[in-house]
């Protein structure tokens, strides 16, 4: 009981932190002109991904965990919730190696900063977003195997006898 206790105090401490964390980043760069840069454009996207993942992904895998890895909530949420969770992790990986790369290139590249502009930022952003939409959600329109497929309507029946 008291792991339980402590397993769920120390779960909610690390979600309340990530989202305080990184809605300081947000205000940051929101009300500082300074802060408000072609490269930090870059940062501001990582933190709304790091963000969704403390508010979307974080708490249902911490019940998780807190429920002895006995899932609760139906197949259908654990399918909505599994590509959730790829899709904000993808992006902040992503976000990640963006911004890495366009560190290098302004340190590497002297001619890189004339040629960066808000428009190949937000394309970055935006290849960053699409190219982890379609990783999460390839899965849930059609892209599996078969034995999921077979898993899947044997829970659904199931799942039509609880309704």
């Amino acid at each position: 009981m008291f792991n339980l206790v402590f397993l769920s105090i120390l779960l909610s401490f690390i979600i309340l932190t990530t989202i305080a964390g990184n809605i300081f980043v947000l205000v940051a760069i929101i009300r500082e002109r300074n802060l408000q840069t072609l490269s930090n454009y870059l940062v501001f996207s990582l933190a709304i991904a790091d963000l969704m993942v403390a508010c979307l992904v974080m708490p249902i895998g911490a019940q998780y965990e807190v429920m002895n890895q006995e899932w609760l909530l139906g197949s259908v949420m654990c399918e909505i919730w599994t590509s959730g969770d790829v899709l904000c992790c993808t992006a902040s990986i992503l976000h990640l190696v963006a911004i890495a790369v366009d560190r290098y290139c302004a340190v590497t590249n002297i001619n890189y900063m004339q040629y960066r502009s808000p428009r190949r930022v937000g394309f970055m952003i935006g290849t960053v977003w699409s190219v982890s939409f379609l990783v999460s959600f390839a899965p849930i329109f059609g892209w599996k195997d078969e034995e999921f497929w077979r898993e899947f309507r044997k829970r659904k029946s199931k799942d039509a006898y609880l309704i």
